[in-house]
C-alpha cells in the first residue's frame, strides 16, 4: 500500500469512528477526506449534481405549470406523473445522500462500484432518452443533453 493509500485509509477510519457523532470533527475529518482524493471529489461534485436535479425536479409544478397543463389529464394519468416526479427526486436525493456519505464505499467495495456503474448509466441513459425525445436542434434540449453527459461522466471517472 503506498503512502497516499495509508493516509487515506487513516482519515477514514478516523472518520468511521466517529461518524454517529454529529461534531465539527467529523465535519473537519470528513472535508479532509474527501479532499484528500480526486475520485471522493468527484463523487461529491456528482452529490451536488443530484442534489441539483431534486430541487429543481421539485419546481416542476412551477417551472412547467403542471396545475393548468396536467389538469386536461385524467386523474389517473394527472396522479402518475406526478408520483413518478417525486419519486425520481427521491431518487436523486438518495443518489445525493449515498455520493456525500459513503463516497469511500463506492470506490472500495463491490456493490460501490455496482452503484457507481448504476449511477453513470442513469445519466447516459436519460441523455440517449432526451435526443430520442426531444429534438437536440433546440438549445435548451442540447444543453440538457450535455449536462445529463456530464452527469454519466460524473460517475464513470472514478471507476478508472
Amino acid at each position: 500500500m503506498n503512502h497516499k493509500n495509508l493516509r487515506i485509509n487513516s482519515i477514514a477510519s478516523s472518520f468511521s469512528k466517529c461518524q454517529g457523532d454529529i461534531s465539527f470533527a467529523t465535519l473537519k475529518e470528513r472535508v479532509i477526506f474527501i479532499m484528500g482524493n480526486v475520485d471522493n471529489l468527484i463523487i461529491f461534485f456528482g452529490g451536488l449534481y443530484n442534489a441539483g436535479f431534486a430541487v429543481f425536479h421539485l419546481m416542476f409544478w412551477r417551472i412547467f405549470k403542471w396545475k393548468q397543463d396536467l389538469a386536461i389529464l385524467s386523474p389517473i394519468n394527472r396522479g402518475i406523473m406526478q408520483i413518478l416526479n417525486l419519486r425520481l427526486t427521491y431518487i436523486f436525493i438518495v443518489m445525493a445522500y449515498i455520493s456525500f456519505f459513503h463516497s469511500s464505499e463506492l470506490l472500495e467495495v463491490s456493490i460501490g462500484k455496482t452503484l457507481l456503474i448504476s449511477f453513470s448509466l442513469f445519466w447516459f441513459l436519460r441523455m440517449v432518452e432526451q435526443i430520442i425525445f426531444f429534438s437536440i436542434k433546440n438549445p435548451i434540449s442540447l444543453a440538457l443533453t450535455v449536462v445529463f453527459f456530464i452527469g454519466g461522466v460524473i460517475y464513470l471517472v472514478p471507476l478508472f
